[in-house]
């Protein structure tokens, strides 16, 4: 799956290790200017501004009073004077490393990320042994995106600084970027043990253990950023999730409400506070923060693919001619087709890029926006089919092995042909992938009718549910001439997938459904290679022979404990908006608290 609906998005960097940003004077330095640092460093930015003035009126080839006047120039966000001082120190001492990493940070401060970097460079050839110049340079790296390239020059500058807890915090949190996180505690631990207090070296502790499934260790470390820095959001917030998937709920929840209050706006916090209240069947509760969290993650969608762009023409064609949206849509489709029409011919199908300035403004505000979103409210009698026999569904399910369990007719046929209708009108599949397209809970995939679903199905088959509550949400249509996901494992302790398609859309009775694999995830695995690394999973499951298919048919779902591998099977399907292979999954409970 692409979505693993835990703290990923909530990392945090820790402050950038940098060039110092209190200025220093050097050694024979006259009063005036020992003056002015002291002021500086004091926050009397005027009087030590006017000291630099006087030293340089004095002495104009005094470089370092150049240098700590352009530093304060940098500080009070005048980056064009702070510039162009700090040129003339590098014009008269072209070899003052300090200068040129402080040329660095006024590129970066300005977005030039590439002459911050050849700055850093520059920097780093002159004084290949300062560690705060390749701690900023790393850093900086690691800013652009680049964390792979950070790993060395930070790696240099922890072996030059070992007892910088501020460097090594960084060093870590590159190595967790990069999937390294038995490298990123071990120097979290590295850090802790020079400044204990660190706030940023514990919430990022607390991530990475996490993301290895040691909950405790996980809360332990976030209950210390908390206490260390109790007004940030992103502190409650973590520590709150890593609660409610180890079960404490009630606490969880106080967690998600100090998030929200610290900051209104967060989207994620708004999301889990939603999973809390539905974890105590509060539907109604749950609803408000669900709204609220898709109404705050609405961002505009900047990336395109052939197959999203015939998507929407169909859909928006499928809207206007049920009378669900005016002639608006006719312009909507105009420009869609012509972005499509205007791409390369080569261009594959599945081919996922970044849309130009031209595609933006063509596409406008409504690509990536719930142009259309129809209710979809609860139904006044059982969603969840009630002649299900329980009983004999919940034996079946724990007899079997590996623990599947194939359930038709899940659906009443009233909560079924209403979630098809919402699946087919709705404008809310934003995330895509090669040869599918999703919809997550803050996406508005949302509804009343699914929370409805999702915490009867809990009270339908308690014996398998027991205290998982649901944690992430989502649908998936596949394109008919693509495929589905490769083999994967999930992030939870069960795993409902069913699809909603008609049976009649399906080509082949025998495929278009899921296949499982008899092999759990090891449980030493993070989420990252469970699900992403794809050569070590298709060589895991090579060792398997006796894998599950389970055929497509429309209302039929799969219950399987998530940490087996499985993947969607070989997709023959009609072509035609309404013909789309469209199932929806449902994660319960967190993989490590089974």
């Amino acid at each position: 799956m692409a979505h693993q609906g835990d703290r990923e998005a909530q990392q945090r960097g820790p402050e950038s290790p940098s060039i110092p940003s209190q200025p220093g004077a050097a050694d024979g330095q006259d009063d005036v200017l020992q003056l002015a640092v002291q002021h500086h460093q004091g926050g009397r930015l005027a009087e030590a501004a006017g000291l630099y003035r006087l030293v340089i009126e004095n002495d104009p080839s005094n470089a370092e009073a150049f240098r700590l006047l352009g530093l304060l120039h940098f500080h009070q966000g005048d980056n064009a004077s702070a510039r162009q001082l700090v040129e003339q120190v590098i014009e008269m001492a072209p070899q003052n490393a300090t200068a040129h990493a402080d040329l660095g940070n006024v590129f970066a401060s300005t977005g030039d990320a590439e002459s911050a970097l050849e700055s850093y460079q520059r920097a780093a050839t002159i004084a290949p042994e300062a560690p705060e110049i390749l701690a900023v340079m790393g850093q900086h790296l690691r800013n652009m995106g680049r964390a792979q390239d950070a790993l060395e020059p930070l790696e240099t500058a922890a072996e030059l600084a070992p007892q910088s807890a501020e460097v090594l915090t960084t060093l870590a949190t590159v190595l967790q970027e990069t999937g390294d996180l038995d490298g990123a505690v071990k120097n979290y631990r590295r850090a802790l043990s020079i400044k204990p207090d660190l706030a940023a070296a514990h919430a990022n502790l607390g991530l990475a253990l996490f993301h290895l499934e040691d909950l405790d260790g996980a809360i332990e470390h976030d209950r210390k950023a908390v206490e260390l820095n109790p007004n940030a959001p992103e502190t409650h917030f973590n520590l709150g999730w890593a609660l409610f998937c180890s079960k404490y709920r009630e606490e969880a929840e106080r967690c998600f409400q100090k998030t929200i209050a610290l900051d209104p706006s967060h989207a994620e916090g708004h999301l889990k506070l939603a999973l809390a209240r539905l974890a105590d069947h509060d539907r109604d509760g749950a609803q408000l923060h669900f709204d609220q969290a898709a109404a705050l993650a609405r961002s505009p969608l900047k990336i395109g693919a052939k197959f999203k762009f015939e998507h929407d023409i169909q859909q928006y064609r499928h809207l206007y001619a049920k009378g669900l949206i005016d002639g608006e849509a006719q312009s909507l489709i105009a420009h869609l087709e012509m972005v499509r029409d205007a791409l390369p011919g080569d261009l594959p199908h599945d081919r996922v890029f970044a849309l130009g300035d031209t595609q933006t403004k063509l596409l406008g505000e409504t690509y990536g926006a719930p142009h259309h979103l129809p209710e979809c409210p609860a139904l006044e009698g059982p969603a969840i089919n009630p002649r299900l026999d329980r009983a004999a569904l919940e034996k079946s399910y724990f007899k079997s092995d590996p623990e599947v369990l194939t359930v038709d007719g899940l659906l009443s046929q009233e909560a079924l042909t209403k979630l098809r209708a919402f699946c087919r009108e709705a404008t809310i599949w934003q995330d895509i992938k090669p040869g599918y397209l999703g919809t997550y809970l803050k996406d508005g995939f949302c509804t009343p009718l699914l929370l409805q679903i999702a915490d009867e199905m809990r009270t339908a088959l308690p014996a398998i549910f027991g205290d998982h509550p649901l944690i992430e949400l989502w649908s998936y249509k596949c394109d008919q001439d693509l495929q589905g996901l490769d083999v994967h494992a999930d992030c939870a302790a069960v795993n409902v997938n069913f699809w909603i398609s008609p049976d009649d859309a399906n080509c082949d009775p025998d495929s278009g459904g899921l296949v499982l694999y008899p092999k759990e995830a090891p449980m030493d695995w993070p989420f990252a290679r469970y699900n992403h690394d794809r050569d070590a999973i298709h060589d895991f499951v090579a060792q398997c022979d006796n894998e599950v298919t389970v055929p497509h048919r429309s209302n039929r779902a799969v219950i399987f404990n998530s940490n087996l591998f499985h993947k969607t099977d070989d997709v023959h399907f009609r072509s035609g908006y309404i013909n789309r292979r469209t199932n929806v999954t449902m994660l319960f409970g967190h993989r490590a608290s089974k």
